[in-house]
């Protein structure tokens, strides 16, 4: 069911009120409001919004009645002059809007002003927000938030902002309402002190600010309403006719910062008639040199292109049918003097003639800008405009499907210059050096033409580069040919991109994400929903791969200065000598080629092998070496590590195969970090010569690796820290080689590197592990020895030992795990709150085997449970709903194994399982968009999920808040802030986000589990003012799992 915006905006309150881990600051903030005959409803209904604020008023109202003649208004503004924590102040004389600001800016005291209008309304939760956005970014410069429209008691018209666009900046104040404003930095930069802006004075200090070089922060959270009325210019433009030479007066001074001011000009905008619209017209388009490419499917149909006399103009036809690199040969054998290059299909009426001048004048006005294009129709409505990645089918926009008279979003956008995701490459200019770059590059990435705009748009986001819509490129074309990419072809090259799908700078998190809820404010679970998985239509994953190894030499450049690399190889009597030579070929062919590679030859080797081997050592920095007798395994690799020389060595199976660039890959991440101890890949099986089932690993976490080898194919391991730690040296771990180094380099605090790309393919044939699905007994038995190791280097071994997994997980034999004893008692103390969590009931208990104490509990506050809780001493705290059911001793006994395995640990989280047997909730992680997700909700009880990671414990981002365990220690570490939270929710976000910026982990296991009533199901974690949670957050196996191709 679709809710109305009223709702949503309710909803969006209250979710951000539950989950609010901020207390206000004293001497942070300043209201300041100028009062000049405000109708006291309006002036009443504001006190009581600011009387309302969520933590009390530990903030200042500064309050200036400027020069108040109406009785009305002088009656409130002594009732809100009694308030304690306001500072009233009167001036007889009115000093004007500009006059006003000026003074309170000079009176007040806190950090920061936050201008408030005498006729508006804050929502509840608007200090603590903005407290919050200063506070976690560190003290910015100014910020702005999100709005919406107020008339008498209806909200409507939400303003979604994006995040700061310098480009929609200088066409439209939209950063006005509310903004948090660095006081000493405004003095210094003479904000309020030019009473030519008067009525512009929010957009006068942004550009002053701008102007010197801070970016305002966007506080992505509707906290403000602006109140319509006939005095307001927000009811009635003409309220405020001064406006009109006091916006020129603030264009003016941005244009004054610019390289070359004399090249521009203020003016009316030809788009709009009669309101204070403006555009930043360069005055002149001499000495530019164009180059139209006119793309059209017959070669003899050109253009009539239309331009002034003074620009310098060649025309090159290209067929409509030719690909990328016909399109790369055609701009080298071009006049590359021309720096502008003009797209253009033949079919395309252009409309609008002011189109290169504005071109032009934007690349120039913002020099990271490369491409910038408009609006395409046809005919009858908008086929595209400001496209966005993550949007619709892919890349579409928001404004497609708009009438041609439907000015856009809030009713001005389709007239407005704007950062843009992509735009259309119907009529459109990029700059010529940033095009050719783009199309080698991509070249082999890109399949035609068609999708040549979406691949521009992603790669100059990726570039930290501009794209600009203008409404100035015009033109009609009755078929749009971005229409004809096949989805395939959008999903190859979004994966490339997938960091920045959806678009979350440009385009709120709070809006939709398809067609028909474009620009429509939703709650996170609706948007979720609506997020970019073409699954049904994504390119079989062979042709995924062989795209994606074109294109992803782009994120990783090969280095200057090359780390050496040995690929070491073991070969036996039943090694198959085809498989072999596959191999070699495989090697030969790499883009960066081995510095060495080393092949231990044991045994007796039959003819066909032996023959092969002899052919192998012919090739270039190849050593064979035969050994008589028949080595294990780890022999072998010893054998072969001892004779390497290299930086680092690379194990790889006589068997399978790597991918053409998986050398290449490893030397450029040695490069960017090298101090790297162990890097590691993702890989896919080799079934029947064709890769398949893809293994996106996650980043390392020890968690995981405790419980299970997740770490193999491909390794490269520093030779000097293998030395040192004694990799290939434990006979007992022979058939786990792979997972005694890691445990190895984990024991030594060593780095450990991921690599989440595809580079290596684990071939499946009859004699592989690959296709047993299963181990053997004597892989059983290294299994057995590598947890035996870890036991051992624990504080108390004697309090665990090696069992069998209690869950099965799908496998035909069962798997092992490190269980603790239950030889002493468990002390924690249980903190059971309601489902508002706001109040809770506090339990002290020492426990095997049984629940809370009976009696001695009592009702309080979850701030005076968790303070209470930290006096008793006991080693843990556990948050726990009155509503779920566990075995006590079962779950108490897995948090504190954990606990003791990995130090770190600030908390445990684990699942809660509904009456139809599935989970409904359990830990989050962190997703690309920041948003917190449980991807195990829904999930059955017994169902492994993706590569049995929602039965194995590893790292989270976020436990449960109905099934959680604390560490008391970190709690008392972070104690000032953890206890000011007012509910259990916040307190598990701030202590999650803490534990994270401090070097510790949260872990999730499935043995720490409740049943609960009901099959209501919680799949997104409401984050509220906490903002969007870091994707560094995401330590997950989980959320690795859920990557784009799996």
């Amino acid at each position: 069911m679709t809710l109305t915006y009223p709702e949503v905006r309710a909803g969006q309150i209250a979710e951000r009120r539950q989950s609010q881990s901020f207390r206000q600051v004293p001497g942070l903030l300043c209201y300041v409001s100028t009062v000049w005959n405000t109708p006291r409803p309006f002036l009443r209904a504001l006190a009581e919004s600011v009387c309302a604020q969520d933590g009390g008023q530990f903030f200042e109202w500064l309050v200036l009645d400027n020069g108040t003649s109406d009785p009305e208004t002088l009656v409130e503004l002594q009732e809100i002059a009694k308030l304690p924590f306001v500072r009233f102040h009167r001036v007889k004389e009115n000093l004007g809007i500009i006059g006003g600001m000026r003074w309170v800016l000079e009176a007040a005291t806190a950090q920061y002003i936050l201008p408030l209008d005498s006729d508006d309304l804050l929502t509840p939760d608007c200090t603590l927000a903005m407290t919050r956005a200063i506070v976690t970014g560190n003290y910015p410069a100014l910020l702005y938030s999100d709005e919406d429209l107020l008339d008498g008691d209806r909200y409507f018209n939400a303003y979604y902002k994006s995040d700061f666009d310098p480009v929609l900046f200088v066409n439209s104040c939209y950063i006005a309402h509310l903004c948090a404003i660095d006081r000493a930095r405004a003095l210094e930069l003479g904000c309020y002190s030019d009473a030519q802006t008067e009525g512009s004075h929010d957009w006068d200090s942004f550009t002053r600010f701008m102007n010197a070089g801070h970016t305002p922060v966007h506080v992505p959270d509707l906290v403000y309403s602006w109140r319509v009325h006939q005095q307001s210019t927000s009811g009635n433009i003409a309220s405020k006719p001064f406006v009109f030479n006091s916006q020129k007066r603030v264009l003016q001074r941005f244009i004054d910062s610019r390289p070359r001011p004399q090249d521009f000009e203020v003016v009316p905008s030809p788009l709009f008639e009669g309101s204070p619209d403006w555009w930043i017209r360069r005055t002149s388009v001499a000495g530019t040199k164009l180059l139209s490419i006119v793309v059209s499917p017959d070669p003899v149909v050109s253009l009539e292109i239309k331009l002034p006399a003074e620009v310098q103009h060649d025309v090159a036809m290209l067929s409509a049918g030719a690909d990328v690199q016909a399109l790369l040969r055609l701009l080298n054998a071009s006049d590359s003097s021309a720096e502008l290059i003009h797209i253009v299909h033949a079919a395309a009426a252009i409309e609008r003639e002011e189109w290169l001048l504005d071109a032009v004048g934007q690349l120039e006005l913002f020099p990271d800008a490369v491409m910038i294009g408009g609006i395409v129709h046809d005919g009858t409505q908008i086929t595209s405009a400001s496209n966005l990645l993550g949007f619709g089918r892919g890349y579409d926009s928001p404004d497609a499907g708009r009438s041609l008279d439907d000015t856009g979003y809030l009713g001005a956008q389709m007239k407005k210059q704007r950062s843009a995701g992509a735009v259309s490459q119907v009529h459109c200019i990029v700059k010529r050096d940033f095009l050719i770059e783009a199309l080698k590059a991509g070249a082999a990435g890109v399949g035609s033409l068609l999708a040549l705009a979406l691949w521009l748009g992603a790669q100059a986001r990726d570039n930290g580069q501009r794209v600009i819509f203008s409404p100035f490129f015009r033109c009609r074309m009755d078929a749009l040919p971005e229409a004809a990419v096949s989805q395939a072809e959008i999903f190859a090259i979004l994966s490339m991109y997938r960091h920045r799908v959806p678009e979350t700078e440009l385009y709120s998190r709070h809006l939709g994400l398809s067609r028909a809820t474009a620009y429509t404010a939703l709650l996170p679970e609706e948007r979720a929903a609506q997020s970019f998985a073409p699954d049904a239509e994504k390119p079989e994953y062979s042709l995924w791969l062989s795209q994606e190894i074109e294109v992803r030499r782009i994120r990783y450049p090969l280095p200057a200065v090359r780390p050496s690399l040995a690929v070491l190889t073991t070969v036996y009597p039943r090694t198959n000598a085809v498989l072999l030579a596959e191999l070699s070929e495989c090697l030969r062919h790499q883009v960066l080629p081995f510095s060495e590679w080393i092949i231990v030859a044991h045994g007796s080797l039959p003819a066909e092998l032996d023959e092969m081997l002899s052919r192998i050592a012919t090739g270039t920095n190849i050593d064979v070496v035969r050994v008589a007798e028949n080595l294990s395994i780890m022999r072998a690799m010893k054998h072969a590590f001892d004779l390497a020389t290299s930086d680092y060595v690379i194990p790889v199976d006589s068997d399978d195969l790597l991918t053409s660039d998986a050398l290449h890959i490893f030397a450029s991440v040695i490069a960017h970090k090298p101090h790297a101890d162990l890097i590691y890949s993702d890989e896919d099986l080799l079934i029947d010569g064709q890769p398949r089932h893809p293994y996106c690993r996650p980043d390392f976490d020890p968690v995981l690796n405790d419980e299970t080898s997740y770490i193999w194919h491909l390794n490269a391991i520093h030779r000097e820290k293998g030395i040192i730690l004694g990799v290939f040296t434990d006979e007992l771990a022979t058939w786990t080689h792979d997972w005694d180094t890691a445990q190895r380099m984990q024991a030594a605090n060593a780095c450990i590197v991921h690599v989440p790309e595809v580079l290596y393919h684990w071939r499946q044939h009859p004699v592989s592990l690959s296709n047993s699905g299963t181990g053997n007994t004597e892989q059983m038995k290294s299994v057995r020895h590598v947890l035996e190791c870890r036991i051992a280097r624990m504080a108390r071994p004697v309090e665990f030992a090696i069992v069998d997994f209690p869950i099965s997980r799908g496998g035909l034999i069962p798997e092992l795990y490190i269980a603790r004893s239950q030889t002493e008692a468990i002390s924690v103390v249980v903190i059971a709150s309601d489902m508002d969590a706001s109040g809770a009931t506090m339990h002290e208990t020492s426990m095997i085997g049984a629940g809370p104490a009976d009696g001695g509990t009592s009702h309080v506050t979850f701030g005076e449970a968790l303070r209470a809780a930290l006096e008793i001493g006991n080693d843990f705290i556990g948050f726990v709903s009155h509503d779920v059911q566990l075995d006590w001793s079962a779950v108490l006994i897995e948090a504190s194994r954990l606990f003791e395995l990995h130090e770190d640990l600030a908390a445990v989280g684990g699942r809660l399982i509904g009456d139809d047997g599935c989970v409904a909730e359990a830990c989050f992680v962190t997703m690309p968009d920041g948003s917190l997700l449980s991807p195990q909700v829904g999930l059955a009880a017994g169902d492994p999920g993706p590569f049995a990671l929602a039965l194995k414990p590893h790292s989270v981002a976020v436990p449960s808040p109905r099934l959680a365990f604390f560490s008391r220690t970190f709690i008392l570490e972070n104690r000032d802030a953890l206890t000011a939270c007012l509910t259990r929710d916040e307190f598990i976000l701030l202590a999650s986000r803490l534990a994270s910026a401090q070097g510790g982990r949260v872990a999730f296991s499935p043995l720490v589990s409740a049943r609960i009533r009901g099959t209501e199901r919680r799949t997104l974690m409401p984050i509220g003012s906490m903002g969007v949670f870091s994707p560094n957050l995401g330590l997950s196996a989980f959320a690795a799992a859920t990557r784009w191709y799996v």
